[in-house]
């Protein structure tokens, strides 16, 4: 069977967000040859494979799901480098520190 690139799973993603109408104008900084900058575009042009993989871990932990759990399926091994690909707001993880069996299973 044929496997398909990175590269183009990642523009039919971007086609499907297109489609979907994710055209949010958003600001991305990023670093190139250590210079800073900021780049101005529609959010469905920032959106890969890799987004969906951090939305998924995000959205479960969001949800309750224990992290270890999570971690089999993102296939992470280490639980601080899992925290790091995580992306919350102080606020969530405020929530979350109430809910201990979540952030220490």
């Amino acid at each position: 069977m044929p496997s398909v690139s990175d590269q183009k799973i990642n523009m039919h993603i971007k086609e499907i967000c297109k489609e979907a109408g994710i055209n949010e104008t958003v600001e991305k900084q990023q670093t190139k040859g250590g210079k800073k900058l900021s780049i101005i575009s529609e959010k469905w042009e920032f959106v890969t494979a890799h987004t969906g993989g951090r939305s998924f871990c995000t959205n479960m932990v969001k949800r309750g799901y224990p992290i270890k759990a999570i971690m089999q399926i993102s296939g992470h091994k280490k639980e601080n480098v899992f925290l790091k690909y995580v992306v919350l707001t102080p606020m969530e993880y405020g929530i979350l520190l109430n809910k201990p069996s979540i952030l220490f299973s």
